[in-house]
């Protein structure tokens, strides 16, 4: 039996089963570190959407005429777009901080939720500008693919709609794949989000669709529970509050804002985690496959990323992540 994390090259399943180990096996620094930014981001959004979501939804039947439309729907955008940014925020620095904790778990290391905090913290704004990088490259194709479409409708509008529905799929799957692994490869390597965009991209060139299969089905697979458990949350609240709005005919979208930004983010305490170890379990897959990648380079580049001594350790694997001999 080996005496270390087998890094090895894995199927679609086995990444999943991977990075569900890692996940579990650093189960309390991951879930403490995620608590620790995204309950207070819970509060934050709460008290934003009761302050400014007060308005009644029941009058939007009850009295149409005299409901402004407009400025209720610019209410609900603004507040989507404020506490989605707030959200994001505290998710990327929980994503940097998982990164860390679980690169380092590979070789052995326990890091605890604090050093794991520490280099969230540092490492947030390269990973907000690698996302910003991301959402441009994205709308600069969409608005290549927008000109093409436009172009191809003044010869069939058919042909132009079809186009451009195929268009935009492939351009979802494409940059969600291609840049699937740049936020490991900038916490992993120490990269800056330009090159950590292209090292992606020439990594995951040659493994293009069992990474989009891997990382879709991770998505789906915790997405499904979290939008379980987000509706049992909203409901617990909200619930209460409908009945109620029978009688009084008054239901505050403060409400139930608040409680939609509660539930989200309880939700991302467990979700932004375990989709960390699963990009991190295809990145390691892709290195070794592609790299012949081992635990001794690992622990110099974390080493060089986080400024901290990292070897590999020896002694036995603790989670469960390797294969028979």
């Amino acid at each position: 039996m080996t005496s270390r994390p087998d890094l090895r090259p894995r199927s679609i399943g086995e990444n999943l089963d991977a990075g569900f180990k890692l996940f579990t096996s650093n189960f309390k620094q991951l879930v403490t570190l995620a608590a620790i930014i995204l309950i207070p981001v819970a509060v934050v959004n709460a008290v934003i959407s009761t302050a400014a979501g007060n308005f009644n939804y029941f009058d939007l039947i009850s009295d149409p005429e005299n409901f402004d439309l407009a400025d209720e729907l610019a209410t609900f955008v603004g507040l989507t777009l404020l506490t989605g940014i707030i959200g994001a925020l505290g998710s990327l620095i929980v994503q940097a901080g998982a990164v860390s904790v679980i690169g380092d778990s590979y070789q052995g290391k326990q890091t605890t939720w604090r050093e794991g905090l520490s280099i969230g913290l540092r490492k947030a704004f390269p990973v907000l500008l690698t996302g910003i990088l991301i959402g441009l490259i994205a709308i600069s194709l969409l608005i290549a693919i927008g000109i093409a479409v436009f172009i191809l409708a003044l010869v069939s509008e058919i042909l132009a709609a079809v186009a451009a529905f195929f268009a935009f799929i492939g351009l979802l799957i494409s940059v969600f794949t291609l840049a699937y692994v740049a936020v490991p490869a900038l916490i992993v390597e120490n990269l800056g989000p330009v090159q950590a965009i292209g090292r992606s991209i020439s990594m995951v060139r040659h493994r293009f669709w069992p990474t989009f299969w891997t990382g879709f089905l991770a998505a789906i697979i915790i997405g499904i529970i979290g939008a379980i458990v987000s509706s049992i949350i909203q409901l617990s609240v909200t619930g209460p509050a409908l009945f109620s709005a029978t009688e009084t005919g008054e239901l505050s979208g403060g409400l139930v804002f608040a409680s939609s930004a509660v539930s989200s983010a309880l939700v991302s305490i467990f979700q932004t985690p375990f989709l960390a170890a699963v990009g991190l379990a295809v990145y390691f897959d892709l290195r070794v496959r592609l790299e012949g990648f081992d635990l001794e380079l690992l622990a110099r580049e974390l080493e060089q990323s986080t400024g901290t001594e990292a070897t590999p350790d020896t002694g036995s694997d603790p989670f469960g992540l390797d294969s028979p001999e």
